[in-house]
Formats: C-alpha cells, sequence, structure tokens
C-alpha cells in the first residue's frame, strides 16, 4: 500500500477537524480518545465483518455491548442511499434506530455493517446528529483494510462466488466500483473529513489479532 495509506493507518489526521458533525477530539493529538457510548464498524467488506457481527451478537452483551436487532445493520447503510432530508426513508429509519437504542441500558452500542463501506459519510453524519445527537457527540468509528493484492483477491472470490462477476481478474478490475473502493486514502479521507479523530484505521492483518485470530 502507498505512502498516504500507511499515513491513514498510522496516525489521526493533523489537520483539524472538521464537517458538521466533527466535534472537539479527546485525547493527544497523535491517537484518538477512549471511545464514546456508541461505536460504528464500517467495515471493509472481506475484512472479517462477519466474524464480529457473529460475536456481537452471541458474546456481545456478556461483554457490555447492546445492539440493534439482526445481523447486522446493512439496512441502515442502504436506506443511506436516499435522500437524508426529514421525512425521507433514511430519516424514519434512523427515527427508528434512536427509539431503539434510547431503550438499552448497555454501557456501549454497536453499529455493524460492512455496507456502511458504500455510504457518503456526510449522510450518517446529518442523520446522527438528528436523532443521536448524545451519541453522536462522542461516537467512534472503526474500518479495517486489507493490503490492496489481497483485497482485491478476496473480492474477486467473493463476486464469483455469489454470481455477480462472471468474468476474469482483468474485467474485475475494469469495474468502476472496483478502483474507487480500493482508493483507501481517498474514501476514508472523506470519513476523516467529517468525523476527525473518532475514525479509527486499522490493517486487517492476523498477525496484529491477539492469538493470530
Amino acid at each position: 500500500m502507498g505512502a498516504r495509506v500507511r499515513r491513514l493507518l498510522g496516525r489521526t489526521d493533523p489537520r483539524p477537524d472538521s464537517g458538521p458533525n466533527s466535534g472537539p477530539a479527546s485525547g493527544s493529538p497523535d491517537r484518538p480518545g477512549p471511545p464514546g457510548r456508541l461505536v460504528i464498524h464500517l467495515g471493509d467488506f472481506k475484512t472479517g465483518s462477519t466474524a464480529i457481527q457473529s460475536w456481537l451478537g452471541t458474546d456481545g452483551a456478556a461483554q457490555g455491548i447492546g445492539k440493534p436487532p439482526g445481523f447486522n445493520q446493512a439496512d441502515l447503510a442502504h436506506v443511506l442511499q436516499d435522500d437524508p432530508a426529514p421525512g425521507g426513508p433514511a430519516d424514519r429509519a434512523y427515527a427508528a434506530l434512536a427509539r431503539d437504542l434510547g431503550a438499552r441500558d448497555a454501557p456501549f452500542l454497536a453499529l455493524s455493517a460492512e455496507h456502511f463501506e458504500m455510504v457518503r459519510p456526510e449522510a450518517l453524519a446529518a442523520l446522527l446528529e438528528r436523532h443521536l445527537p448524545d451519541l453522536a457527540r462522542d461516537a467512534r468509528l472503526i474500518a479495517y483494510v486489507r493490503p490492496h493484492p489481497q483485497a482485491f483477491l478476496a473480492r474477486l472470490a467473493e463476486s464469483i462466488k455469489i454470481g455477480t462477476h462472471m468474468g476474469d481478474m482483468a474485467s474485475y478490475l475494469d469495474r468502476p466500483d472496483i478502483p474507487r473502493r480500493l482508493a483507501y486514502f481517498t474514501r476514508l479521507s472523506a470519513w476523516r473529513d467529517c468525523f476527525g479523530a473518532r475514525l479509527t484505521v486499522r490493517l486487517f492483518d492476523p498477525a496484529a489479532f491477539p492469538d493470530g485470530d
């Protein structure tokens, strides 16, 4: 991966936080402070998201983590393709989310969907600020990325398996969505510009996981 991506992985952005929902960052300039009550797992695809979601469903409650019903929150990502203005489908979905989370007394709350990878960060920020202002202020976001060769092969294998791509490797790279989704620095910098140091980016590397798992 390029030097710009390594910078994004290795530290928070030294620029001042910006965007409508950035808020003050806590902690030192080089490391965000402790997470707020709400943690949002953004993906990426093919970075163990299913394992994370399975753990949240089976063990999360015992660790003090509450979450909305369902295996993941893909619906909350998909609805953000719509207009987030008041009264629309996205607005109604996040109003329902606020009611659900407001009824939970867990020390931490988690939203998890690799589908957030394809969301405009400002759309999510606007709805969090409108419906969950107290949680949104200190919410933390985390995204995992794989090195580009492994990410490309994993996405290709998955697309062939589920039947969304029937061509060869070269034609897969020619798809307009693939270069954009593998352009980590550009894509995740948009999240950093919106949420500031509350976004954490981590390399999906088993060597960095507890016991390599």
